[in-house]
């Protein structure tokens, strides 16, 4: 049974293992229902080590660790365990692994796929008052548009401020300032719009260069399908498990773009969903590190738990994500990782007592072998993680 009452977690004390215990357990009955799936077991005491996805504490779970030692194995027995507790995910695919349709995951989840290369089916310019940002929505909008194009094409605080200005000056001259909060009957700017508004602004202002020759395959691309608006629309009772596959598309930087819009997107929307008591969606970012930098994850793994969202984010590398992503993150999946990364990694683990050397020991780790620490635990502990494969067929067989 992977649906359970999960209680909240007690402060530990000097008596309390470094893995969770019945008692702990029973301690803090009467939360909300959660998912709880099992991720392997202790090598020290054979416990087994679970993560729990609920709106209490800290949901969101961070993997790391060099090339080869399980971290996308792991991700896939938690993204199918999740899904086969009847809770739908979010796959931002980067290799195309998860929209094939003969594998067991696919077999199994039977999941939407969304080829990016075919163009988004969502406007990024659509606004309406109950997004977040009130009446004033459009111009949120526009703000954090221009600042997802500003970080992903490298530009300058003065070419961000053109972008601003551009998307601005189309979201009123389609009305939006004069209407208030019935922006909802106006129709959104485009892209062809908003490219040639931003041409005339920078033949306008002479000091400011570049704009439009660094961020021109944006508006070139097709990236959106506009005419298809709502296509892709994050509401609760819609919800399903859908990957947004992005390795036809050629250009990294495109493909950060585009990850970065299907964020804001679901950002948006989740304001529409009203709180919740248990898990309503998992995002998952497999080679997360493309979307290191992006301005909206932080908010989703900040605001998005009391709407019923929990993401995880794997990467090789934790160097160049933003401190808020690893702050934000209870659950920590940590394999084999070399120096100096083992160092700055292990700053977010709390050894026990027989662990004395908690870098030399990320170093030496097995494959298949994790240091895990959760919400639930006191302390971090050795695990040998449950195989996909495996864990699938024994789970089948019973």
């Amino acid at each position: 049974q992977l649906v359970q009452e999960v209680p909240q977690p007690a402060d530990p004390t000097e008596q309390e293992r470094h893995e969770p215990s019945p008692e702990r357990d029973d301690r803090r009955a009467g939360e909300s229902a959660a998912l709880v799936v099992p991720l392997g077991k202790s090598v020290h005491s054979d416990a087994e080590v679970s993560w729990t996805g609920s709106v209490s504490g800290s949901p969101h779970l961070f993997v790391l660790g060099i090339p080869g030692q399980g971290k996308s194995w792991a991700v896939l027995h938690l993204l199918s365990e999740v899904t086969r507790g009847g809770i739908p995910a979010l796959i931002f695919d980067f290799h195309g692994q998860f929209g094939q349709t003969d594998t067991p995951f696919a077999t199994a989840a039977q999941p939407l796929v969304l080829d990016v290369s075919q163009g988004l089916p969502f406007s990024p310019f659509e606004a309406s008052p109950g997004q977040g940002g009130g009446t004033n929505q459009w111009r949120t909008n526009a703000f954090q548009v221009a600042e997802i194009i500003e970080y992903v094409f490298g530009l300058g605080d003065m070419q961000g401020d053109l972008i601003y200005e551009a998307i601005r000056d189309c979201y009123q001259g389609a009305g939006y300032e004069s209407e208030g909060d019935r922006v909802s009957n106006l129709t959104p700017p485009t892209m062809a719009g908003v490219f040639t508004r931003l041409k005339e602004l920078e033949s306008e202002r002479r000091g400011i260069k570049n704009t439009v020759a660094r961020c021109r395959m944006l508006f070139e691309f097709d990236m959106f399908r506009e005419e298809a608006a709502e296509t892709l629309a994050f509401q609760p009772e819609r919800l399903q498990t859908s990957v947004i596959d992005l390795h036809r598309v050629g250009i990294e930087t495109m493909q950060m773009a585009a990850g970065a819009f299907v964020l804001r997107k679901l950002y948006k929307d989740m304001f529409l969903w009203g709180e919740t008591d248990r898990l309503r969606l998992l995002v998952v970012l497999d080679e997360a590190h493309r979307l290191a930098k992006d301005t909206t994850l932080p908010k989703i793994m900040k605001e998005g738990r009391k709407f019923g969202i929990a993401v995880v984010v794997a990467s090789q590398n934790m160097q160049d994500f933003r401190p808020e992503v690893l702050d934000n993150a209870g659950t920590k999946v940590i394999f084999r990782t070399n120096y100096p990364l083992s160092k700055r990694v292990a700053g977010y683990l709390k050894a026990p007592h027989f662990i004395s050397d908690v870098v030399s020991k990320l170093e030496g780790l097995d494959v298949g072998h994790a240091l895990i620490q959760t919400p639930q635990m006191a302390t971090c502990a050795e695990v040998e993680l449950y195989p996909y494969v495996a864990a699938t067929a024994q789970r089948e067989s019973v």
